[in-house]
């Protein structure tokens, strides 16, 4: 979150969500990225087709 607040030019003194930074740069939570990761693995080692491509 460090890194998008300065990529927004923004500080936690400006009182703005992390999900209100994400929403606006467009960029997914960590946790559903490694989620998708975790299913993308999951997918190969049971012989069904990759998530999300």
């Amino acid at each position: 979150m460090k890194y998008l607040r300065r990529v927004k030019g923004v500080t936690k003194m400006d009182k703005i969500g992390n999900e209100t930074i994400r929403t606006e740069l467009e960029t997914e939570s960590i946790l559903e990225h490694i989620e998708m990761k975790q299913l993308r693995w999951w997918g190969q080692h049971t012989g069904e087709t990759s998530l999300g491509e």
